[in-house]
């Protein structure tokens, strides 16, 4: 961190109001952020005049990098991309091979994505016109990732415009919850700060005119609980991967 800067949340700052004066995206400043996100499954990339399967990475995946989306993809049978919020998550998937039992793409922002990483999906999705479901943590902070991805950050509109891709919710949702019978120890109280997101999501205009949203946000008000998607793993190392699987089979996401 550059001494001028206290923190690198000034720093961050300081870049969006930059672009926002001068009325142009962050790229092109010139300012490139480190490696977060990455991605596995369904996709080879040609790398030094080679073509390598990214299946087999490793649990971890390959990172997501300006030069990824500069290089040649080739062999995609994937059905659909599954754009994860956590890397355990990932990792978890990534491991069990998931992308075998339903040829997919995997890929995670390790939290809120950087440009990188939604340019990444973006690319994948024109590319392939393959659904693209969006699994969070079943709380507010999760949804809000998952929108970053459909709209934007509404700090970076210059971006968004270019980066916005139709991602559908698979889960974790409120009204899956039940149905999961899992044990009531994973559900947790939503804190002040939940509350506050979930009825800032409320109000949000993308949620005032799709239901289906308002229905989901509106049982987090009901009945302020919060499960992560770890929670899951309480019935068994392969409920995870058997619950989404399920979810696509019968198209159960919006």
């Amino acid at each position: 961190m550059h001494p001028f800067f206290e923190s690198q949340k000034e720093a961050d700052e300081c870049i969006l109001d930059a672009g926002g004066f001068l009325g142009v995206p962050r790229e092109c400043l010139n300012i490139v952020g480190g490696v977060k996100g990455a991605f596995t499954g369904r996709i080879s990339i040609k790398e030094n005049g080679q073509w390598v399967d990214c299946s087999k990475d490793g649990p971890s995946g390959r990172p997501i990098t300006r030069d990824i989306l500069r290089l040649e993809h080739d062999d995609i049978d994937a059905k659909f991309i599954l754009v994860i919020e956590k890397d355990g998550i990932f990792n978890r998937l990534s491991e069990d091979l998931f992308f075998d039992n339903l040829p997919c793409i995997l890929i995670t922002g390790k939290g809120f994505p950087d440009l990188a990483t939604r340019c990444f999906v973006k690319k994948l999705g024109d590319v392939l016109q393959v659904p693209i479901l969006g699994l969070c943590d079943c709380n507010a902070f999760g949804l809000s990732i998952l929108l970053t991805y459909k709209l934007g950050s509404a700090r970076m509109p210059l971006d968004s415009i270019h980066y916005a891709v139709d991602i559908q919710w698979i889960g974790l949702r409120p009204s899956q919850v039940e149905a999961l019978a899992l044990p009531n120890v994973v559900k947790k109280k939503c804190t002040k700060q939940d509350k506050l997101r979930t009825k800032s999501l409320l109000l949000h205009p993308f949620i005032q005119m799709h239901p289906n949203y308002q229905v989901e946000i509106e049982l987090w008000l009901s009945d302020p609980f919060k499960v992560e998607l770890e929670a899951l793993h309480t019935n068994g190392f392969g409920f995870l991967g058997q619950f989404v699987l399920d979810a696509i089979m019968n198209a159960d996401y919006f």
